[in-house]
C-alpha cells in the first residue's frame, strides 16, 4: 500500500473547491489539522468540497441523510373534516385551485361572494385548500405532522376516491375512518341523484 501523500489545512484557502475536494475526500491524503474544526470555520469551503466529492461518486450519504432516507419526513396527519372536505372534492381539484387564485372569478363565483352567501360551502372550500397546502395553514403544529410507527400505505384506489395523495401513510383507525367517509359521501350522492 503506498504511503499516503500529507495534507495540511493550512493550505486550504489557496486551494480551488475541485482540489479542495481531492485532497479531503480522495483518500489519498493524510489531513492535518482538526478537519472538524476547519469545516466549522469554513461551512461553505467544505460544503462544496464535499458535494463534488459526492458528484465524483466518492462520498455516500451522511448519517443524517441515511436516517432521512430510511424512515422519509414526519408523516401527514389529515383530521376527520379534511378527510371529509378532501373526499367531497376529490375530482374537482382544479374548479377549486381556479377558483381560490382567480381563474374562473366572476361576480357570483369568489371566495368573497360564497363566503357570504354559502359559510358552509366556502369554509369546507377553504379548509380542502389549507389541507392541500394550496393555501397556508394558520398553524403548523399539532395534528399537521407527527411521526409515526404504526401505520401502512393506503391503497391507491382509496386514496384517489378521498382526495388524497398516492403513497399516504395512516393508521388502521385512519383507514377505517377513511373508508366510512368514502362510504357516507357515496351513499350522499346517491340519495341527491
Amino acid at each position: 500500500m503506498p504511503e499516503k501523500k500529507h495534507f495540511d489545512l493550512v493550505a486550504a484557502s489557496m486551494l480551488t473547491d475541485t482540489e479542495l475536494s481531492e485532497r479531503l475526500f480522495s483518500g489519498d491524503y493524510k489531513v492535518i489539522g482538526n478537519l472538524s474544526h476547519w469545516a466549522a470555520k469554513n461551512p461553505e469551503r467544505y460544503t462544496a468540497a464535499r458535494q463534488i466529492a459526492r458528484t465524483k461518486g466518492k462520498l455516500g450519504q451522511t448519517a443524517h441523510e441515511q436516517i432521512r432516507a430510511q424512515y422519509g419526513p414526519k408523516e401527514r396527519r389529515y383530521s376527520d373534516e379534511e378527510l371529509r372536505v378532501r373526499t367531497k372534492y376529490s375530482g374537482r381539484e382544479q374548479e377549486l385551485k381556479d377558483f381560490f387564485t382567480g381563474a374562473s372569478a366572476t361576480l357570483t363565483n369568489n371566495p368573497g361572494t360564497l363566503a357570504k352567501e354559502n359559510p358552509t360551502e366556502y369554509a369546507d372550500r377553504v379548509l380542502w385548500a389549507r389541507s392541500t397546502g394550496l393555501v397556508p395553514r394558520p398553524d403548523e403544529s399539532e395534528a399537521w405532522q407527527q411521526e409515526r410507527s404504526d401505520t401502512s400505505l393506503l391503497a391507491d384506489e382509496i386514496a384517489d376516491r378521498a382526495g388524497l395523495p398516492r403513497g399516504t401513510k395512516v393508521t388502521g383507525d385512519e383507514a377505517l375512518k377513511i373508508i366510512q367517509i368514502i362510504a357516507d359521501a357515496e351513499q350522499a350522492k346517491e340519495q341527491h341523484a
